[in-house]
Parts: C-alpha cells; sequence; structure tokens
C-alpha cells in the first residue's frame, strides 16, 4: 500500500511470500529452528521510502533526481545504513545491504536495525556542487523518516566521510518535531563539529584488518610473513592495506579502477597512491608492475581482501584465486556462484557482516560512547577486536557442528540470533 506525502512515497512491505532477495537465507531454513512465519517476520519488515527531487544544474536547466531510502524494521531503533550515489542501485539492493546491516549488529551484539539508501545518478558526469545540491535535497525529501533516534547514515560508494559532512550541513537548518538533526550521521568526522577524535573514517578497514590479523592468529600465520592482496581501493581497501603494512604484512597485489599491479616484495602504499592513476595499458609505477585483471586473480597469496563492489568475486574469478582466504571487504562480494567454489576449494571466507562491521560499530554504538564518556580510540578498537574475535568464534563453532562453511554459517548464527531476540 502507498502512501502518498509529496516529495515521497513510503511503502511498507510484508509480503505474504519470500523475495527472491533472501534465497541466501532459505537455503538455510533447515538449520535455522524456526518456521517459516518467524523467517518471514524477519525479511519481510521493511519501510521503502521513494523521492523524487528536481536539481538545478550548472547549466541552469532542471533536471528529475530519483533515489530512495530502505529501512529494515525489527522494533530496534536507531537505524544504521549507507548512503550510495550510483545510478543503477536498486530498492532490492537496498532491502539486501539493510538486513546485512541488521545482521552485522546482530552478530557484533549492537542490537541495532539496519537501513540503506542511494541517489540514483551517475556521480562521475557532475560537479561538485551539483553534488552538493543533489545531497540537499535529497535530505529534505527523506527528513520526516530519518534523524539521530531513527535512521544514522554511514558512508557507501561514492559518498565518502568528506560528503557525510554535506548531509550534516543539511541538517543545520532543519528541525523535525523540534529537534535539530544536526547529529543525524555516523561518527565519521565527528572532529568537525566537536573536536572529537576522526572515529571511522577508516572503520570498515578497521574491522577487515582485525578479522584478517584474528584469522592468522588462529592458523599460526603471523602478520610480519602473512602476504595480502587488495581489490578495490577506496576507503575500506586502502585503510586496511595501511593498517596491515603497518603491521608488518607485506601488499603484493592491488586492483583498482585503474589496473591490476603486482610487486612479490610489497607495495608502497603512499607511493601507490601517488602514482597509479598516471599508470596507462602499457606502463608501470615504481613501485608496482601492471598486470593484466586475469592474471592478478592468480597471484599466490595468505589473504585476497575484496572492497570493491557487490558480486567481484564470481565462478571465474573463484575458480583462479590462489589465496588461503577470501575476506568480503565489501558488501557481497562473493556472489552465490563464488561462493559455492570457494567452498569446494577449501578457501575459507572472511563474510561481509564480521569483516565491514566497523562502520556499523562506530556509526552506533561507538559514536554514542565516544559523546557520553570521551573514550579513546584505542579502547573502542578494543572493544571491537574483542567483539570480532567472539564472532569468529561462533561461526566456527556454527560451521562445525553444521557441517556449513564459513559465510553460510555467519548467516546462520545472526539470523538465529535476530529471530530469538526480534522474531
Amino acid at each position: 500500500m502507498k502512501k502518498s506525502t509529496g516529495y515521497y512515497t513510503v511503502k511498507k512491505q510484508k509480503s505474504k511470500h519470500q523475495a527472491d532477495e533472501f534465497d541466501f537465507i532459505l537455503k538455510l531454513r533447515s538449520y535455522i529452528n524456526a518456521d517459516d512465519n518467524e523467517i518471514l517476520r524477519l525479511t519481510g519488515r521493511f519501510k521503502e521510502i521513494e523521492t523524487s527531487f528536481p536539481m538545478v544544474n550548472d547549466n541552469q536547466d532542471i533536471e528529475m533526481v530519483k533515489g530512495f531510502r530502505i529501512q529494515h524494521l525489527i522494533d530496534s531503533l536507531p537505524m544504521f545504513g549507507g548512503l550510495r550515489i550510483h545510478p543503477s542501485f536498486s530498492s532490492s539492493d537496498g532491502k539486501i545491504n539493510a538486513f546485512k546491516n541488521t545482521m552485522k549488529s546482530s552478530i557484533m551484539e549492537l542490537g541495532f536495525s539496519g537501513s540503506s539508501g542511494a541517489i540514483n545518478l551517475d556521480f562521475s558526469k557532475y560537479s561538485a556542487d551539483e553534488i552538493d545540491r543533489v545531497i540537499d535535497s535529497y535530505i529534505g525529501s527523506v527528513l520526516k523518516n530519518v534523524g539521530p533516534d531513527n535512521d544514522i547514515f554511514g558512508t557507501d560508494v561514492n559518498v565518502n566521510s568528506a560528503l557525510l559532512l554535506r548531509v550534516r550541513q543539511s541538517y543545520a537548518n532543519r528541525t523535525v518535531a523540534g529537534k535539530n538533526l544536526s547529529e543525524c550521521f555516523s561518527a565519521t568526522d565527528a572532529s568537525a563539529k566537536t573536536g572529537q577524535e576522526n572515529f571511522t573514517k577508516d572503520a570498515n578497514g578497521l574491522s577487515v584488518s582485525l578479522a584478517v590479523e584474528e584469522w592468522g592468529r588462529r592458523r599460526n600465520i603471523d602478520i610480519d610473513s602473512m602476504t595480502v592482496v587488495i581489490q578495490g581501493f577506496g576507503n575500506t581497501g586502502y585503510s586496511a592495506g595501511k593498517i596491515l603494512k603497518e603491521h608488518k604484512a607485506t601488499i603484493v597485489g592491488i586492483q583498482t579502477n585503474f589496473g591490476s599491479f603486482y610487486n612479490p616484495y610489497g607495495i608502497d602504499l603512499n607511493d601507490f597512491e601517488k602514482q597509479h592513476r598516471a599508470a596507462t595499458a602499457d606502463k608501470n609505477i615504481e613501485s608496482a608492475k601492471k598486470i593484466d585483471s586475469g592474471t592478478f586473480y592468480t597471484i599466490k597469496t595468505d589473504v585476497f581482501i575484496s572492497s570493491g563492489y557487490e558480486n567481484m568475486i564470481g565462478r571465474e574469478s573463484a575458480s583462479l584465486l590462489n589465496a588461503k582466504c577470501v575476506v568480503e571487504g565489501a558488501d557481497n562480494a562473493v556472489s552465490e556462484d563464488g561462493e559455492n567454489i570457494l567452498k569446494e576449494r577449501g578457501i575459507y571466507i572472511i563474510p561481509d557482516i564480521i569483516a565491514s562491521s566497523g562502520g556499523i560499530f562506530f556509526g552506533t554504538a561507538g559514536n554514542r560512547t565516544s559523546k557520553k564518556t570521551g573514550r579513546c580510540r584505542d579502547i573502542l578498537e578494543k572493544s571491537l577486536s574483542e567483539r570480532i574475535s567472539r564472532a569468529l568464534d561462533s561461526i566456527e563453532r556454527t560451521a562445525h557442528e553444521n557441517n556449513l562453511h564459513s559465510k553460510e554459517s555467519a548467516v546462520l548464527f545472526a539470523v538465529r540470533n535476530l529471530i530469538k531476540n526480534f522474531g
């Protein structure tokens, strides 16, 4: 049922049939120990906020822009989820990401609901000023459904910590029910207003690196002898690589939008960041040799971190990988076909609901804790590290008890927790 609200349309969904996007849960039905109604209550409760608004571009022409916000309703507030700018990210994709954020919250012992949203625009075709105006209009159109006690925004594709500050600026002169919404954002760049430390600029990179180091400890692989390949060099990939390199891991391969690069002796991340954008199809850079994408997947490494986009590890790439462990630094980085191949090959997966949990941790519990008590980052990092260790204990125990792969067992453990607490 749709309720017209002017700028946007709200659709509360509680369908009679499971959506195809939740097949990854349905295939574990026999393990969940819950009836279909309980599963339906968990996977069928979303509020979908559709929005459409005008934007005046730099040529003074008016364009209509569409977007949405998906909120997973499990009666536990506030919600937390990224905002991305991408032309083809759909509401179905948003539902999966919102539910994944709820699962991250569950497995990391946070107790929040998940959300997800997008502005459907090709980011590369617009100026910084145009993006500013788009974000401001988007926030205005969903204003009644977000807020510090309702739904907190985090970073996502094409929306980094700097753009979240623009989200904050959009709140500056707006109120709902007498409340100013200037704090309706994740803890990212809290220092801009309060002078506090920047808690979450590298949050997902931190959780990826902590998960990698914990995986290594459990297999007696010392960090100073560990080799790492990174796919995707945005906030998560760069910060994870930087932290792991600081801890003496060797980064032997990196893939970016500008190509794939390899150095068996280790890539200097600072030099690489400066140089890789200038590398042409037939040109190496000082810190690494340029290779083709097929060869990139065959690099021998202990850990392969996929931190680019969804489904980057599919059937073909999973068959080529020469790694002991694959880390989902991006949500849904491993497709279902890719997961099946990795399972057959005995390659461990650190799933997204653990590896990329740093954003939701700092954006909710970390943000509130830091504001209330002034706790410093190292204490929050220690708490995150302990939660990741407990989560890995839980999924490995669940995997052993049910003869499941690590990614399957993580979903099973999180869903069981959600049904127990909210079903």
